[in-house]
C-alpha cells in the first residue's frame, strides 16, 4: 500500500506537527480504483493563535502543509502506463487542479479562485505543477463582528502534483494573506467583547518559501 510523503524532521522544529492521516477512495469502477492516502501538518503557533477566531466548521487550519500519494488499482506498471507521459500527466494534472479547488470547498474555504499555475523543480529531480488558489477563511461570528457580512480572514494555497514511480504524488499547503487586524479594518468588523485578540506574526513571503520547501522536499528525506 502506498504511504503519504512525509516533511523532513526540521519542519518539526520549525513549530509544525502532524495533525491527521486519511485513506479515502477517490474514484471507484468496476475494474478500476483510485485512493488517496493523505498527511496533514498546522504550523503550531498560528493554529492556537487563530483557533478562537475561526470558524468551528472550517476543517482546514489557517496555516497547513498536507502531502498526499495517490494508489491505483491495477497500478500503471500493471496495465503498461507511464504516469510521467506526456498525455497521462496532463489529464492527471487536469484532474488534480479542479480537485484541489472541490476538497477545500469542502473543507470550509470560501471565495476559492485559481490565480496561477508553475513548474517547480524538486529536489528528487522531478517537477511538479503547482496551482495557486486565492482563498477566504470565514471567522466565527461569536468572535468577529461584521453584520451584515460574515467577516474572512484572506489566505493563500498552493498545491502541486509530480509523477512518481508508480503514480503520482501531491503536496501543498496554505497560509494567512493578511494579519487579522487587517482583515478586520478592510471589512470594518470588530471583535466581540468576549473575544481575545490573537497575536501571531504574519510573513507572507517566509510563509511562501516555507511551504515551497513543504513542495520541493516531501517524501525526500531519508
Amino acid at each position: 500500500m502506498s504511504r503519504a510523503p512525509t516533511l523532513s524532521e526540521s519542519f518539526g522544529d520549525e513549530g509544525w506537527r502532524q495533525v491527521r492521516t486519511q485513506t479515502k477512495e477517490e474514484l471507484t469502477l468496476p475494474a478500476f480504483t483510485v485512493r488517496s492516502h493523505s498527511r496533514l501538518y498546522e504550523h503550531v503557533e498560528t493554529a492556537e493563535a487563530l483557533r478562537a477566531v475561526s470558524d468551528v466548521d472550517l476543517d482546514t487550519p489557517p496555516r497547513a502543509v498536507f502531502t498526499t500519494a495517490l494508489e491505483f488499482d491495477p497500478s500503471f506498471a500493471d496495465i503498461g502506463v507511464d504516469p510521467d507521459a506526456g498525455p497521462v500527466f496532463a489529464v492527471a494534472r487536469r484532474q488534480a487542479r479542479n480537485q484541489f479547488a472541490r476538497s477545500v470547498r469542502e473543507d470550509g474555504l470560501i471565495s476559492v479562485e485559481r490565480t496561477d499555475a508553475r513548474w517547480l523543480d524538486r529536489d528528487d529531480g522531478s517537477r511538479a505543477r503547482a496551482f495557486r488558489y486565492d482563498v477566504a477563511f470565514p471567522l466565527s461570528p461569536e468572535a468577529v463582528d461584521g453584520d451584515p457580512f460574515r467577516p474572512t480572514l484572506r489566505g493563500v494555497l498552493w498545491a502541486a502534483i509530480w509523477p512518481t514511480d508508480r503514480a503520482y504524488a501531491m503536496a501543498g499547503g496554505i497560509f494567512p494573506a493578511e494579519s487579522l487586524d487587517e482583515a478586520l479594518a478592510r471589512q470594518d468588523a470588530t471583535l466581540t467583547a468576549d473575544a481575545d485578540r490573537p497575536t501571531v506574526e504574519i510573513d507572507r513571503a517566509a510563509h511562501r518559501r516555507v511551504l515551497a520547501r513543504a513542495i520541493q522536499s516531501a517524501g525526500t528525506a531519508g
